[in-house]
């Protein structure tokens, strides 16, 4: 009986209190406090230990008789209205803490009169955990290997990709930036760029790789029921370009774009993982696609030189093996104006241009700008981290990745990711950018099409795909692919 409910004895409206002996308080529970009779529920502990019927008194907690009440049993393992209890404890891990010896160790000593100790192996094939507690002879433990839990019931069916038909070498933009080829390829790797061609629009890319994307997994647009895509680069607020490639593919699923800019391929991914787990979908098509070649100023040297434009596509369907870690992602939007436009529409719309001609030479469409130094260090440093929280949530050590796929920012950034995470050379790392430039939402499966194209034994092995930019925006997930 708790203090909060409420206990009528009989009809002589007899006083019923609580008493509790360890912290020394009293509490009225309901009745009448001045009939000379009391039921007094005593506590110890924190525990029930006796009712007790006391008459002639206003002031139960007083009684020799409640003082003299049994003591209830200590708190502990026995909880339970004193029985003694077997008890199972469950300790998760991927063998990579320090510390896990230590609290096995700690468990184990523990007074309990049975228990038994399970280690879940979350990584039983690099063999840390086991080597961890090898020294600890307990017939209580047991280590158990997990098969992947931190992977979903979802996974990539297949990658393809649209790239702009104009390839842009370095020597091309130079002039304009007054830069060269040497400049360009020390600072970012980039040797040249694809751009759509003026009658190639951001539609035409991502319908194109939406078909070659169903294609190759075998199913139609009646299959998907749901259409994500990511993009900064749609001429138009609204209506989405979702629906337009929805209705291209024969689909009248739902259809909706985001934007996310360089990290939204991912969160397109993370987004379809959850539509196929929760059963709202069977099939989804995510899309990263850009025309980042209408928004950039030919003359300025801080983003435009390295971008490219195109658009990758894969489709997230039901499997029966997990295929889709679970999703790192988040942003800083205390960095927001480290990458955007120079101006918004609003600002063109408000002008009185008769006051305030145009002036020759003057540009007002938006274009995009950044401070490059400042997402560089927030890229090396702060994305490392993301990218081994990734592998940490699905299970996964870098030795058993089959590739690295990030968001092709800059050669210098991938270098230093790799290097941070310690990836051996039997890692095949996604370099895509030296040729396609930074295609922002199409970065990570352009990339990926690339190097599966390139290596096609890497399929049906563990890829840390990562995207990161404005916003700024972050995502990663560790897949299997395609």
């Amino acid at each position: 009986m708790s203090a909060e409910e409420t206990l009528v004895v009989d009809d002589q409206a007899a006083s019923i209190w609580h008493v509790d002996r360890t912290a020394r308080v009293t509490r009225l529970i309901s009745g009448d406090p001045k009939d000379p009779r009391a039921l007094v529920l005593v506590r110890d502990n924190g525990r029930n230990s006796d009712f007790i019927e006391i008459e002639g008194t206003a002031h139960p907690e007083y009684s020799a008789r409640v003082a003299a009440a049994e003591a209830a049993s200590p708190r502990g393992w026995e909880e339970g209205a004193g029985a003694k209890v077997d008890a199972t404890v469950i300790m998760c891990t991927v063998g990579s803490c320090d510390m896990l010896e230590a609290a096995v160790r700690a468990i184990l000593a523990q007074k309990h009169h049975r228990f038994t100790l399970v280690v879940v192996d979350n990584a039983p094939e690099t063999g840390q955990t086991r080597e961890k507690l090898a020294s600890i002879d307990d017939t209580r433990m047991t280590i158990v290997a997990a098969s992947r839990p931190g992977l979903s019931r979802a996974r990539n069916r297949g990658v393809l990709a649209a790239r702009g038909e104009v390839i842009v070498p370095n020597d091309d933009i130079v002039e304009a930036i007054d830069s060269s080829d040497e400049w360009i390829k020390q600072r970012t790797g980039i040797a040249t760029r694809h751009r759509a061609s003026e009658n190639q629009s951001v539609t035409d890319l991502a319908i194109g790789a939406a078909k070659d994307a169903l294609e190759a997994s075998g199913v139609t647009g009646e299959d998907i029921e749901a259409v994500i895509i990511s993009t900064i680069s749609h001429p138009y607020a609204t209506p989405s370009l979702a629906t337009l490639v929805a209705d291209a593919i024969g689909s009248k699923c739902p259809a909706y774009d985001i934007s996310a800019a360089c990290a939204g391929f991912c969160y397109g991914i993370a987004q379809a993982d959850a539509l196929v787990r929760a059963g709202t979908a069977k099939h989804v098509l995510v899309i990263g696609v850009e025309k980042l070649s209408d928004f950039i100023d030919n003359t300025e040297r801080t983003i435009s030189f390295l971008l490219g434009d195109g658009a990758g596509a894969a489709v997230v369907g039901v499997s029966d093996e997990p295929g889709i870690a679970p999703t790192v992602w988040g942003s800083d939007g205390s960095r927001w104006g480290t990458v955007g436009m120079t101006h918004s529409l609003l600002d063109i719309r408000n002008r009185d241009f008769a006051a305030n001609p145009v002036e020759e030479g003057e540009k007002i469409w938006p274009t995009l700008r950044q401070d490059g130094p400042s997402v560089f260090r927030w890229a090396v440093w702060e994305m490392a981290k993301v990218a081994k929280q990734a592998l940490e949530t699905a299970g996964i050590t870098p030795d058993e990745l089959g590739a690295l796929i990030p968001h092709q920012a800059n050669a210098r950034i991938i270098d230093q990711m790799v290097k941070t995470l310690k990836l051996p050379d039997t890692v095949a790392v996604a370099r895509d950018i030296v040729d396609a430039g930074n295609t922002s939402a199409a970065s990570v499966p352009l990339a990926a099409h690339r190097l599966l194209k390139e290596n096609p034994e890497l399929s049906g092995k563990f890829a840390l795909q990562i995207g990161f930019g404005a916003g700024l925006a972050f995502a990663a997930q560790v897949v299997v692919l395609p």
